[in-house]
């Protein structure tokens, strides 16, 4: 439920009383848990709710929406939270493990890597074959674990740091962004585009972004040159035609503070020699950290702007 669109403890007034922390330690510590899992994936979830609003795409929608092919997948409970989680709910208490269906193939004929969240460890399948669209895992279910799976070809946009739910959490200087880059299994020998992530940025309160004051960005993760891969931040195309506002002018300047702080790149097997970056013309160092366990590596940079070519 924490992946919903609308989440909240809610009650009749004569029902015993709900709130998380009237539960016992480890009902406690899970439900901690999942909530911060959901405010770190807010910028992701905000962006899915801005394209719902211009494109009728649903937030949560069922597998079929993402993957055409697999309409009989055979849980119906399962659904993706946009196009790059799949939620696998668990609704049996006395289990201790429940088996997952993925799709192996999208809608472009393109072979599906998928990653448990959010360790970011390429997923063990069973009974898969060369020729098979859909495979299943095992997942061991272990108190505060929720079987939610990042699709390879995308890039995920989540805060760096779990805030309170206040105006901390939007301050662009002291909260800064992580981007998830989920690489599919065969990376190294794709030509062009390979994984596509978006963001988007409002004032979160008012209808300002008719008039311009918001902040919408492409990332793009693709081959460039012979061995070589960039990972490039461009401004998607304008939906709504600015005005000239104040309002929209002061919000603007406020999206320019924002920085990505870490990109991490899961399911990298291939040696990566070095890493920079270029912003507005000049480049700058970054520091890498490679994880050999999730095979991720980690990339940290220097005032890298989230609204910046």
């Amino acid at each position: 439920s924490v992946l919903y669109t609308f989440f909240r403890g809610h009650s009749h007034h004569e029902a015993p009383r709900k709130e998380p922390y009237l539960f016992q330690e480890k009902t406690v510590r899970a439900i901690r848990s999942a909530i911060s899992l959901r405010y770190q994936l807010l910028p992701y979830i905000y962006g899915l709710h801005y394209h719902s609003h211009i494109a009728a795409e649903p937030v949560v929608r069922p597998v079929f929406f993402e993957f055409p092919e697999e309409e009989l997948l055979g849980d119906s409970s399962v659904a993706m939270l946009g196009d790059a989680f799949l939620i696998c709910p668990v609704r049996d208490d006395t289990v201790s493990t429940v088996t997952c269906q993925l799709p192996l193939l999208d809608a472009y004929g393109r072979k599906v890597t998928w990653y448990s969240y959010p360790d970011g460890e390429a997923v063990s399948l069973s009974d898969s074959h060369d020729d098979s669209r859909i495979a299943n895992t095992q997942v061991e279910i272990r108190g505060e674990i929720i079987p939610i799976f990042l699709r390879s070809h995308t890039i995920v946009p989540i805060w760096s740091r779990v805030r309170r739910s206040t105006q901390c959490m939007i301050d662009p200087e002291h909260n800064p962004l992580t981007l998830q880059v989920a690489l599919p299994s065969d990376w190294n020998t794709l030509e062009g585009d390979i994984c596509k992530g978006r963001l988007y940025l409002d004032d979160y309160a008012t209808t300002n972004y008719e008039k311009g004051a918001y902040a919408h960005r492409t990332f793009t993760f693709k081959k460039f040159g012979e061995n070589s891969f960039a990972l490039t931040n461009s401004n998607t195309k304008v939906l709504y035609k600015p005005h000239s506002s104040n309002d929209a002018n002061a919000l603007n300047d406020t999206h320019h503070k924002l920085k990505i702080e870490e990109i991490e790149v899961f399911g990298v097997t291939k040696e990566i020699k070095s890493v920079f970056f270029r912003q507005n013309g000049s480049e700058g160092p970054v520091s890498l950290d490679f994880r050999s366990k999730g095979r991720t590596l980690r990339i940290r940079g220097k005032d890298v702007m989230a609204v910046s070519e």
